[in-house]
């Protein structure tokens, strides 16, 4: 997966925004009210329009693991990090070894990557996740 530049990825973000499902997002929002903080996994994250979208409805303690192929897309992502959060970064290439790019975490995000990957790629998305 490869190929998406920080200017297209900006134009794409507010049609990305609009998209998002408000009963998952207030889902998730519920799923974290009260707790002291969130751990996230963002695989595929570009320069973090899921991270700008989804950490308003988080605990304030966040920890943010951004995952994408690209540094320069990576860097942009850690900028758009909320005041305080811990972020981490991990180049790699999400065909591979996908449990070390989840790590431990308590939820994993991700948005237009699921468009761009195959059938087999989400069953071993799963298998990860049923792993930590």
């Amino acid at each position: 997966m490869s190929g998406f530049s920080a200017q297209w990825l900006a134009l794409r973000e507010p049609y990305d925004r609009a998209a998002r499902n408000g009963a998952v997002l207030d889902a998730l929002a519920a799923a974290f009210a009260g707790a002291p903080a969130v751990t996230v996994t963002d695989l595929g994250c570009g320069t973090g329009s899921t991270l700008r979208a989804i950490s308003p409805l988080l605990p304030a303690r966040q920890s943010w693991r951004l995952v994408d192929h690209d540094d320069a897309l990576l860097a942009a992502a850690k900028k758009a990090a909320p005041a305080g959060a811990g972020v981490v970064t991990v180049a790699t290439d999400l065909a591979g070894d996908l449990d070390h790019a989840i790590g431990a975490c308590d939820l994993v995000a991700t948005s237009a990557l699921l468009d761009l990957v195959s059938a087999a790629w989400l069953d071993r998305l799963v298998a990860s996740m049923t792993r930590l």
